[in-house]
């Protein structure tokens, strides 16, 4: 009331200009506040203040969870994923003319996807026309290398054959005609012996047997050629063709099996852009983040799917899990096995038993915006029901440990000071600072491990006090630092608290 009282004849004195007054009164109002505090704490030479006005909690002994809260995506284990198999030839992938809506349900074989195949179709056309030509260049060669083998059986079996005997016959004939050129020279010298006919007679005959002779020889040599020469030259001129005629035969063969294999790749391609699906089950589209990006990747029509890409799980409801991304600071109290909880964003309050599947030995790909470094973790489901839909998003709550036996205070209630912690300890009506060994902390207790005694009273928030409180340099002090210490050395999940506060001892999430 006085303090009303002043504040108003100082408001009032200002209104009318009388500025002192109002200096003198809020001199009198810090004066006040002063002798009441001091009247209050005390004169602050001791470790003690008054413990009226603080909000006292007592040191309790019971069973103490540390636990680690992170976040996560629901999906199954066991997906079958549907992939896009189709390949662009921009490089940056195929467009989505249309969906299946995410959350219906199919049977196998339904409709799920189409993919733009206009350029596709217009390939597959194309390439069809490419075919068939390599199919044209195949029949034609086919039909030389057959040709060609058959002149060589008619040169062999046929004209050579011919050739010669008609070359045997000219033969023949030269032979013929010597003999009888002879004959007749004979019979002409013996008229000539008569003089029955002249000189000139008589060289005819002997120029007709020269003659005879060589037309014979002439025949011989050409029978000759045709034997050891023409012959060998022909054969090895259709053998050429042959090998000609089969090496195109082989060309054009390749060339029709590369351009039909082709071919079946655009069909399939083609027929890659209707999607179906492989089994019964509920659509869900793989829409994830891209952290390098720093983008979500969104699954709809229109969007530009990449070949190898997964665009819908079709999950089984059966085996659920969480996808958990697990904080740097708080990896190492993760581990296989670990017991924990699941609550949904979707259906707060209701809880899935679970627990730790698997946790990543290194960071996950973060984005390039952050340096903080996050882990993967996979919490599964122990008992899934059918309401769990792949892609909510999660709570999940790791139980580090537990401890059936403990002592604990509330986590505000320790003050820090010099690297040691305490506690405002209630006694004698007066708040006497008390240095205390902690340990695990879930953000609303800590373990207690050395210090207090159960059922003592220590202040709610003993930062509010903290100053008006002495802290005594206890001799145990180093003590408990040095039990601390040998506390982490043991392996317990101490993480140097004896040293620090409690918003740096392990941290429940």
């Amino acid at each position: 009331m006085a303090c009303d009282a002043l504040m108003r004849r100082r408001k009032s004195s200002v209104r009318s200009g009388r500025i002192w007054w109002g200096t003198i009164a809020g001199l009198v109002v810090v004066g006040a506040l002063v002798a009441s505090g001091a009247a209050y704490f005390g004169d602050g030479s001791g470790t003690q203040t008054d413990v009226a006005a603080a909000i006292l909690q007592p040191v309790s002994r019971g069973p103490f969870e540390h636990f680690v809260v992170e976040r996560g995506e629901l999906e199954s284990s066991n997906n079958e994923e549907v992939r896009c198999l189709v390949k662009a030839e921009t490089g940056t992938g195929t467009a989505i003319l249309k969906i299946v809506p995410s959350g219906k349900f199919v049977k196998k074989g339904d409709f799920l996807i189409q993919f733009d195949d206009s350029a596709l179709r217009t390939q597959l056309t194309q390439q069809k026309i490419y075919v068939a030509n390599a199919q044209a260049a195949k029949t034609q060669n086919e039909t030389a290398l057959k040709t060609a083998e058959a002149a060589l059986q008619e040169y062999i079996n046929g004209t050579s054959k011919q050739e010669q005997e008609l070359a045997r016959g000219e033969v023949f004939v030269a032979e013929e005609n010597l003999r009888r050129a002879e004959e007749y020279l004979r019979f002409a010298e013996r008229l000539a012996a008569v003089n029955y006919i002249n000189a000139v007679q008589l060289d005819a005959e002997r120029f007709a047997v020269q003659k005879a002779g060589k037309d014979l020889e002439a025949a011989k040599t050409k029978l000759d050629v045709l034997q050891n020469h023409t012959y060998q030259k022909m054969v090895a001129q259709l053998n050429g063709a042959i090998a000609q005629a089969n090496a195109m035969l082989t060309a054009s063969e390749a060339t029709l099996a590369l351009e039909s294999s082709r071919l079946h790749v655009l069909e399939t391609q083609v027929a890659n852009c209707r999607v179906v699906a492989p089994n019964d089950g509920q659509v869900v589209y793989a829409t994830s983040n891209d952290r390098r990006r720093d983008e979500q990747v969104i699954i709809e029509e229109g969007a530009i799917i990449r070949e190898g890409q997964t665009v819908i799980r079709l999950p089984d409801a059966k085996q659920m899990q969480v996808k958990a991304t697990i904080n740097e600071s708080r990896i190492n109290h993760v581990r296989p096995g670990a017991i924990a909880k699941i609550e949904l964003d979707s259906n707060p309050g209701t809880f899935y038993d679970a627990y730790v599947e698997s946790v990543d030995a290194f960071p996950m790909a973060g984005r390039w915006s952050s340096s903080t470094k996050e882990y993967g973790a996979i919490v599964k489901i122990t008992s899934p029901t059918d309401n769990l839909r792949p892609g909510l998003r999660a709570k999940v709550t790791v139980i580090v440990s537990r401890e059936p036996d403990v002592l604990q205070v509330p986590v505000q209630s320790i003050v820090e000071r010099n690297g040691i912690n305490y506690c405002l300890v209630s006694s004698d009506n007066k708040l006497t600072a008390k240095p205390v060994e902690i340990g695990a902390n879930n953000d609303k207790f800590v373990v207690v491990h050395s210090g207090l005694s159960e059922g003592e009273q220590v202040a709610l928030d003993g930062k509010q006090y903290a100053e008006s409180v002495e802290f005594p340099e206890a001799p145990e002090a180093p003590v408990l630092a040095d039990r601390g210490r040998e506390r982490r050395n043991d392996g317990r999940p101490d993480n140097g608290a004896a040293k620090r506060g409690p918003g740096r001892a392990q941290s429940g999430g």
